[in-house]
Formats: C-alpha cells, structure tokens, sequence
C-alpha cells in the first residue's frame, strides 16, 4: 500500500490502480491483513480513479469505503475524514459544486474540531474548499 502511494505521488496512476487492486484481492486471503489497511488500500484505489479523471467509479467505490469506515471507526476518524475529503473532490470534479461544498464544510468543521485548524489534513481541506468557492 506504501508503494501504491508513492506510485500516487509520482502520477503513476494505472501502476498505482495494478498494485492496489493485487493488494485488495489478496487481502480477501490473508486473515491477519488489518480491515483498516484494507479499507485505506480501497481509498488510494479511489484516489487512483480521480487522477485519472475516472469519476464516477472513483465515487461509487468511495461512497462505499466512507460508509464503511463511519460505520467501523466513526465520523471524526482521520481515515473516514480523509474519505469524505476525497469524496467531495470527486464532486468538485462532477460538476456537483453545492453537493462538494456542503461536504467540504462537513469534513473543515469535523476537523478543526478533531485534529485542529493547523494539522496537514484540516489545511488541505482548506485548500480545497478555498478552490471550490473561487471557482
């Protein structure tokens, strides 16, 4: 999953997708592999989708991975935060901007809250949102 990130990083999407996808079926096999390394794997998948402007399959499996991790971990976990933050990217990218900015306004609320106005995650949905609204 590391691996796939770096591939994420460098703009190596499909290599990226190819890794993440191995790692997602090979966790179906492997008891000890940790529900939330494979939950996050599905997150940089979805992430893998967006940059390549594949939108609607990065949506759908996002929207999936988000209930989920509410559902596992709870609404102000930094992973389901991250998830929620990439999901209204994905409707900033749609076209869906009241839909995105509700969402991202969500996401800034639950993470100044939780983590703080400064940490890295709260900053990037800043800039996020501040995109969004410019536009």
């Amino acid at each position: 999953n590391n691996i796939a990130s770096i591939y994420l990083h460098e703009c190596k999407y499909e290599k990226a997708q190819i890794l993440i996808e191995e790692i997602i079926e090979a966790s179906k096999f492997v008891k000890e592999f940790d529900e939330f390394e494979s939950l996050k794997a599905q997150n940089n998948l979805g992430l893998s989708l967006l940059y390549q402007e594949k939108y609607e399959q990065a949506q759908i499996l996002l929207e999936k991975v988000l209930e989920l991790e509410k559902q596992k971990f709870g609404i102000t976990h930094i992973q389901t935060l991250t998830t929620q933050n990439n999901v209204a990217s994905i409707l900033k990218n749609r076209g869906k901007f009241k839909e995105a900015q509700k969402m991202y306004e969500q996401v800034l609320e639950l993470q100044i809250q939780t983590l703080g106005f400064n940490h890295p995650d709260s900053l990037k949905t800043q800039s996020n949102y501040a995109s969004l609204i410019k536009d």
